[in-house]
């Protein structure tokens, strides 16, 4: 069964319901109060007849007496009956209807027994009560107008069940048709984006609050093709970037392997051109392995977890000087504690070190203070106009050109500050200057070491 219909079903299924609980309620409480209304003129009926002169000449009637007139405004009454024991002193009215049994005086001499009785023509209802403590008096009266009542009002619950039934069903429709054509809107432009793998099929986003769910669904539908879109076309950048990257040196290494192959053994030049193929190759894994890194994470980042971040640059340094051991880095780190990924804002503190140690002059100096990290080379910066393009992949300053390098460094730091939130900026400051600042709220927050979590 469809969404639509299941809604639909529901909606006429409760409001049937709860017509027809209405309505049986209502019929419950109309029966108790038109039989309430009988059984309190019965027993007023009662009353009378025990304090008047039929209640007391009847009791002590002998079979040969004349039998009492009941009082005028009791004839209507159904049917009246005096007994003692079995022996009945005294019957008038309907008797079509067989009273019930007598019970023992005793038992109602406390409070009147109120009974139904139903014959072959007619119901009555029936109080029994005690007139001595032998004599039983019973009074009856026909409710076929109370049962009609009630039979009429039953018919039309049943009948308002129907129509509610129907109700029901329209405004469930008229529901499910509101509540389902967005959601099949969605769902259309899922499958147009799963049959042709476009990605531009937003959705209308109405203003209807940000309460509305309906609304926050599709605003949400149409961020996640954005972010499908821009993930997309920063893949196919990064693939054409990367294939004309990495097409020079793979064309440098074929052709030194070549030169190799043509070589004898014994020629001077052998070894060099070996260990400059051999560089070569080390700078193209060391491309191949930026490149897999900066993939790897495009658009996501690790669960985040607060850690020290004086702690993560300590080691990055030391991770520097692994592998450059005369490096100098001068180090003036505040306690920090942020959230975020330690492990790649390692990564993306060495490449701001590599990359002040590759382009600029020593000493680098590294500092973090006031929810910044600074690393800042003592060269000569670089041209204003080419600060903007520094986080670009594969850009490099004409300059760096001439010196080893990939261009990928410094965009796989702007990629670990994307993911955190964080931002990320060159100036020129004595050399060149790179700092990232910390989004003091939310997901790669800023906070003092010595401050509470």
């Amino acid at each position: 069964m469809t969404y639509r219909r299941r809604l639909v079903a529901f909606v006429a299924t409760s409001l049937a319901a709860t017509v027809a609980l209405s309505g049986a309620v209502g019929w419950v409480v109309a029966r108790q109060t038109m039989l309430g209304a009988v059984d309190e003129g019965l027993i007023t009926t009662v009353e009378t007849l025990r304090q008047s002169e039929f209640g007391r000449v009847v009791p002590f009637r002998q079979p040969s007496e004349v039998p009492p007139v009941l009082p005028t405004e009791l004839v209507p009454i159904g049917v009246v009956s005096v007994r003692r024991g079995g022996r009945v002193l005294f019957v008038a009215g309907n008797q079509d209807v067989a009273l019930p049994a007598v019970p023992s005086s005793p038992s109602v001499a406390d409070a009147p027994l109120l009974e139904t009785v139903a014959g072959e023509r007619t119901t009555m209802r029936v109080v029994t009560a005690a007139v001595t403590d032998d004599v039983v008096l019973q009074v009856g009266r026909p409710i076929d107008d109370v049962q009609a009542g009630l039979t009429r009002l039953a018919w039309i619950v049943s009948g308002l069940t129907v129509l509610g039934a129907g109700l029901g069903i329209g405004l469930g429709r008229l529901i499910a048709d509101r509540a389902v054509t967005p959601l099949a809107r969605v769902a259309s432009a899922a499958e147009h984006v799963a049959d042709t793998g476009q990605l531009t099929a937003h959705l209308p986003v109405e203003s209807a609050g940000e309460d509305d769910e309906l609304v926050v669904l599709a605003a949400s539908f149409n961020r996640m093709l954005d972010r499908l879109a821009e993930s997309r076309r920063a893949q196919h950048l990064l693939v054409a970037d990367a294939s004309h990257e990495l097409r020079t040196p793979v064309a440098a290494v074929r052709a030194n392997v070549e030169l190799l192959r043509r070589l004898p053994e014994d020629d001077p030049d052998r070894h060099a051109l070996m260990d400059t193929t051999i560089g070569q190759l080390d700078a193209l894994a060391a491309l191949v392995s930026q490149l897999v890194d900066l993939a790897r994470h495009q658009g996501q980042e690790p669960p985040f977890a607060p850690f020290r971040l004086d702690d993560v640059i300590a080691d990055a340094i030391a991770q520097v000087h692994t592998f450059d051991p005369d490096a100098v880095i001068t180090a003036d780190l505040r306690p920090v504690t942020v959230t975020g990924a330690p492990d790649r804002v390692r990564a993306a503190v060495v490449n701001l070190l590599d990359n002040a140690l590759r382009h600029g002059e020593p000493p680098v100096e590294v500092m973090v203070d006031d929810r910044q990290l600074r690393v800042t080379d003592s060269g000569a910066g670089v041209d204003p106009a080419d600060l903007t393009h520094l986080f670009e992949e594969f850009w490099r300053a004409p300059e760096a050109r001439r010196r080893p390098g990939s261009g990928l460094g410094l965009a796989l730091v702007a990629q670990v500050a994307a993911g955190h939130r964080w931002t990320v900026e060159a100036s020129n400051d004595g050399g060149l200057s790179l700092c990232l600042t910390f989004d003091d709220a939310g997901d790669g927050g800023w906070r003092s070491a010595t401050e509470s979590p």
